[in-house]
């Protein structure tokens, strides 16, 4: 059975002012965690804690064209 591209989770690192400071993608939400928990310690950026992770499905993001927006307030 071929996997469909679009089958993947998203997560986002909300930083203490609410803005989105990393991301992460996988095949499952802890996958996505995961890769978002990776990318926040490589890039250095724990100052801006405590974060928020907020993990969907690719489908669940694209409900919201301007979903990337919601998090960038």
């Amino acid at each position: 059975m071929k996997k469909n591209n679009d089958d993947f989770f998203l997560c986002y690192a909300l930083g203490s002012r609410g803005t989105s400071y990393a991301w992460g993608k996988g095949d499952t939400q802890e996958a996505a965690q995961e890769q978002c928990e990776l990318a926040l310690r490589e890039g250095k950026k724990f100052r801006h804690r405590p974060f928020a992770f907020i993990t969907g499905h690719n489908d669940w993001w694209s409900l919201n064209p301007k979903w990337k927006e919601m998090l960038d307030y």
